[in-house]
């Protein structure tokens, strides 16, 4: 059920112009893939074994992986070429991702904002320690 939601998304965000190539339907498909890894999101809760920690780390690394695609996508299908004379550029051209990719994104890295920082701290804490 997922999936098909997240297909037609992509359908109907479409803005193809009539370019039927195997390089767009293999974007459209990534582009379902990274909305489903960011699907995977698992909410903040005050009970901390509401879920088990093997199902948060398999949510964490699944919606990094995400992140990872979703940063690829957006440079090999710039948003530039969508003023290009060539329609085959102008298909291939990721335009309007910020609702679909960037959100899931930005609300990953916002839930893991605090670990990301603390991890940060204990590296730069642990490189002050060994320059003495």
């Amino acid at each position: 059920r997922r999936l098909k939601k997240a297909m037609n998304i992509v359908q109907n965000d479409e803005e193809s112009g009539g370019v039927d190539h195997i390089a767009i339907r293999l974007r459209d498909r990534l582009v379902v893939l990274v909305l489903l890894c960011f699907e995977q999101y698992l909410p903040e809760v005050e009970e901390s074994n509401e879920y088990s920690p093997a199902i948060v780390e398999w949510s964490d690394s699944i919606q990094e992986v995400g992140s990872l695609i979703a940063s690829d996508l957006r440079s090999l299908f710039m948003k530039e070429w969508s003023d290009t004379t060539s329609p085959l550029l102008r298909a291939a051209a990721i335009t309007d991702d910020n609702h679909r990719i960037s959100g899931g994104h930005v609300r990953y890295v916002r839930a893991k904002q605090s670990e990301i920082i603390e991890n940060n701290d204990i590296e730069q804490e642990e490189q002050s320690q060994e320059m003495r």
